[in-house]
Protein backbone atom coordinates (compact mmCIF):
# COMPACT_ATOMS: atom_id res chain seq x y z
CA UNK A 1 0.00 0.00 0.00
CA UNK A 2 1.15 3.26 -1.01
CA UNK A 3 0.97 6.18 1.13
CA UNK A 4 1.55 9.75 -0.27
CA UNK A 5 1.99 12.29 1.98
CA UNK A 6 -0.51 14.90 3.13
CA UNK A 7 0.39 17.87 0.97
CA UNK A 8 0.59 15.65 -2.31
CA UNK A 9 -2.66 14.44 -1.95
CA UNK A 10 -5.33 15.87 -4.18
CA UNK A 11 -8.90 15.41 -3.23
CA UNK A 12 -11.75 16.98 -4.70
CA UNK A 13 -14.41 19.44 -2.24
CA UNK A 14 -16.46 20.44 -4.97
CA UNK A 15 -18.10 18.86 -7.99
CA UNK A 16 -19.68 20.41 -11.44
CA UNK A 17 -22.03 17.83 -13.29
CA UNK A 18 -22.51 19.16 -16.79
CA UNK A 19 -25.25 17.12 -18.07
CA UNK A 20 -26.30 17.64 -21.70
CA UNK A 21 -23.13 19.63 -22.72
CA UNK A 22 -21.17 18.34 -25.68
CA UNK A 23 -17.24 18.10 -25.29
CA UNK A 24 -16.27 21.78 -26.43
CA UNK A 25 -18.89 23.31 -24.51
CA UNK A 26 -18.10 21.29 -21.21
CA UNK A 27 -14.08 22.47 -21.89
CA UNK A 28 -15.29 26.37 -22.00
CA UNK A 29 -17.03 25.85 -19.37
CA UNK A 30 -14.39 23.90 -17.35
CA UNK A 31 -11.40 26.56 -17.99
CA UNK A 32 -13.88 29.51 -17.11
CA UNK A 33 -14.34 27.72 -13.88
CA UNK A 34 -10.56 26.76 -13.18
CA UNK A 35 -9.17 30.39 -14.53
CA UNK A 36 -11.50 31.91 -11.76
CA UNK A 37 -11.15 29.55 -9.10
CA UNK A 38 -7.38 28.58 -10.43
CA UNK A 39 -5.90 25.62 -11.53
CA UNK A 40 -4.90 23.83 -8.06
CA UNK A 41 -8.52 24.38 -7.34
CA UNK A 42 -10.25 21.30 -5.75
CA UNK A 43 -13.07 21.22 -8.28
CA UNK A 44 -14.14 17.79 -10.15
CA UNK A 45 -16.10 17.73 -13.59
CA UNK A 46 -18.27 15.02 -14.53
CA UNK A 47 -19.91 14.28 -17.78
CA UNK A 48 -23.17 12.03 -17.51
CA UNK A 49 -24.39 10.52 -20.54
CA UNK A 50 -27.99 9.87 -21.58
CA UNK A 51 -27.11 6.34 -20.15
CA UNK A 52 -26.78 7.92 -16.42
CA UNK A 53 -29.85 9.33 -16.53
CA UNK A 54 -31.51 6.28 -14.04
CA UNK A 55 -28.35 6.58 -11.68
CA UNK A 56 -28.96 8.46 -8.75
CA UNK A 57 -27.47 11.92 -8.57
CA UNK A 58 -25.50 11.39 -5.00
CA UNK A 59 -23.74 8.01 -6.83
CA UNK A 60 -22.48 9.82 -10.08
CA UNK A 61 -21.00 13.08 -7.29
CA UNK A 62 -18.95 10.82 -5.41
CA UNK A 63 -18.08 8.64 -8.10
CA UNK A 64 -16.66 12.04 -9.94
CA UNK A 65 -15.07 13.38 -6.53
CA UNK A 66 -13.42 9.83 -6.36
CA UNK A 67 -12.24 9.51 -9.32
CA UNK A 68 -10.31 13.42 -9.20
CA UNK A 69 -7.70 14.29 -11.34
CA UNK A 70 -8.37 10.98 -13.42
CA UNK A 71 -9.39 13.00 -16.71
CA UNK A 72 -11.74 10.01 -16.96
CA UNK A 73 -14.07 11.54 -19.73
CA UNK A 74 -16.85 10.23 -22.04
CA UNK A 75 -15.76 10.61 -25.54
CA UNK A 76 -17.34 12.74 -27.91
CA UNK A 77 -20.25 13.77 -26.05
CA UNK A 78 -23.26 15.17 -28.39
CA UNK A 79 -25.15 18.38 -27.09
CA UNK A 80 -28.69 18.05 -26.15
CA UNK A 81 -31.16 20.29 -25.74
CA UNK A 82 -31.45 19.82 -22.31
CA UNK A 83 -28.57 21.30 -20.41
CA UNK A 84 -27.59 21.55 -16.48
CA UNK A 85 -25.17 21.91 -14.14
CA UNK A 86 -25.05 20.43 -11.21
CA UNK A 87 -23.47 22.41 -8.16
CA UNK A 88 -21.89 19.99 -5.26
CA UNK A 89 -20.29 21.57 -2.35
CA UNK A 90 -20.16 24.94 -3.31
CA UNK A 91 -21.17 27.53 -0.49
CA UNK A 92 -24.17 29.82 -1.05
CA UNK A 93 -21.51 32.68 -1.84
CA UNK A 94 -19.69 31.59 -4.01
CA UNK A 95 -22.84 30.02 -6.56
CA UNK A 96 -23.76 33.44 -8.03
CA UNK A 97 -20.12 34.42 -9.22
CA UNK A 98 -19.93 30.70 -10.45
CA UNK A 99 -23.63 30.89 -12.40
CA UNK A 100 -22.68 34.28 -13.93
CA UNK A 101 -19.60 33.35 -14.87
CA UNK A 102 -20.82 29.86 -16.59
CA UNK A 103 -23.43 32.60 -18.54
CA UNK A 104 -20.79 35.08 -19.54
CA UNK A 105 -18.13 32.54 -20.96
CA UNK A 106 -21.04 30.53 -23.08
CA UNK A 107 -22.80 33.49 -24.48
CA UNK A 108 -24.64 33.99 -26.37
CA UNK A 109 -25.03 30.29 -27.90
CA UNK A 110 -25.52 28.86 -24.26
CA UNK A 111 -28.71 27.96 -22.37
CA UNK A 112 -28.02 25.87 -19.35
CA UNK A 113 -29.97 25.51 -16.22
CA UNK A 114 -28.53 25.48 -12.81
CA UNK A 115 -28.85 23.43 -9.88
CA UNK A 116 -27.06 22.80 -5.85
CA UNK A 117 -27.42 20.01 -4.88
CA UNK A 118 -29.37 19.25 -1.97
CA UNK A 119 -30.14 16.47 0.73
CA UNK A 120 -33.11 15.17 -1.32
CA UNK A 121 -31.69 15.51 -4.90
CA UNK A 122 -29.03 12.51 -4.41
CA UNK A 123 -31.68 10.08 -3.65
CA UNK A 124 -33.05 11.04 -6.76
CA UNK A 125 -32.04 9.66 -10.47
CA UNK A 126 -30.22 12.20 -12.75
CA UNK A 127 -33.52 11.94 -14.86
CA UNK A 128 -36.17 12.96 -12.02
CA UNK A 129 -33.55 16.00 -10.92
CA UNK A 130 -33.20 17.18 -14.44
CA UNK A 131 -37.04 17.44 -15.38
CA UNK A 132 -37.63 19.23 -11.66
CA UNK A 133 -34.66 21.66 -12.36
CA UNK A 134 -35.55 22.43 -16.29
CA UNK A 135 -39.22 22.90 -14.87
CA UNK A 136 -37.86 25.80 -12.44
CA UNK A 137 -35.75 27.08 -15.08
CA UNK A 138 -38.27 27.32 -17.55
CA UNK A 139 -40.64 29.26 -15.26
CA UNK A 140 -37.24 31.78 -14.61
CA UNK A 141 -37.35 32.17 -18.21
CA UNK A 142 -41.04 32.65 -18.64
CA UNK A 143 -40.99 34.57 -15.43
CA UNK A 144 -37.77 36.71 -14.86
CA UNK A 145 -36.89 38.50 -11.57
CA UNK A 146 -37.33 42.10 -11.81
CA UNK A 147 -34.08 43.82 -10.35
Amino acid sequence: MMVMKEQEQKIAKAAVILYGCDTSLAQVIQKAIMDYYGADAPVAFGLPTQEDQHRKLGEFVIEVLNNFGSNKQPDKLKRLATQVAFLHGFTDEMVLPLVRLVRKAIAPDGDIAFAMTTKQSVHMSLEEVIAHVMEDHQYMKDNPPHN
